[in-house]
């Protein structure tokens, strides 16, 4: 058998590093997500975004990019689609006319509450393999992790102390 034709390849030597690790937690976030949410066609930013405008309606799409730490590219992507679909309306501010305020429609209202039990499931899925004491000192470790680099992305999420409880 050529080794190209072999499936596993072990390098153990990167299986400890914090970015691969994160990577593949990523991986299994996403994937976790989109099944359990797959009746409803949506995306993590996606769910993200709804949530936030449900949340902070009439929001400006730059206060929905600081808010999940999307760069300004990804937010208009994910916007642009969310509108199409009629899950939000984008209206121009009435306050400053160069920026827009967005909030859910009566299909993306029901949508979010729709997916609240779906969204909450994956949670509890992501957390289950650890006890009630490892998830939250899991959620706090990645806390302090993200905190300790928020100034190395470029769009890092405005998300205040108080916020998290």
């Amino acid at each position: 058998m050529a080794k190209s034709d072999r499936n596993d390849y072990p390098v153990p030597e990167i299986y400890d590093r914090p970015g691969f690790q994160i990577r593949r937690a990523h991986q299994n976030s996403v994937s976790t997500f989109l099944e359990k949410l797959k009746p409803h066609d949506l995306t993590p930013p996606q769910y993200g975004a709804l949530t936030v405008v449900a949340r902070w309606a009439p929001i400006s799409q730059i206060g929905l990019a600081r808010s999940l730490g999307f760069d300004r590219s990804t937010t208009a992507l994910v916007v642009d689609l969310l509108v199409k679909r009629k899950l939000i309306t984008k209206t121009p501010d009435t306050e400053d006319r160069r920026k827009f305020a967005l909030t859910l429609t009566p299909a993306g209202k029901k949508l979010v509450q729709a997916c609240t039990i779906e969204a909450n499931a994956v949670r509890e899925a992501l957390l289950a393999p650890f006890s009630k004491q490892e998830a939250a000192e899991f959620i706090r470790l990645l806390r302090k992790f993200n905190d300790a680099f928020d100034g190395v992305s470029k769009a890092p999420p405005v998300v205040s102390k108080k916020a998290r409880g």
